[in-house]
């Protein structure tokens, strides 16, 4: 059960940093820019933020992570 929860926890961490990541630089650079986006450049740009993420969740866990409370931008 024990190596069944590590990847649960694994799994969680990075599917969380991968939406974040894409919610970012979707917000970056325009939902219409981010679907046209070159694939191997997406991957490249989406990889930095994923990391900046990781290395955020692995740190600090939820330590410093808030919700702003404002409404998102359509």
């Amino acid at each position: 059960m024990e190596k069944l929860d590590e990847f649960v926890d694994d799994s969680f961490w990075h599917e969380l940093s991968v939406r974040l990541a894409e919610r970012d630089l979707a917000k970056e650079v325009g939902e219409d820019a981010f679907e046209e986006m070159d694939g191997e450049e997406r991957i490249q740009r989406l990889g930095e933020i994923e990391d900046k993420y990781t290395q955020e969740f692995f740190e600090f866990g939820i330590d410093r992570v808030t919700i702003d409370g404002k409404k998102p931008r359509p």
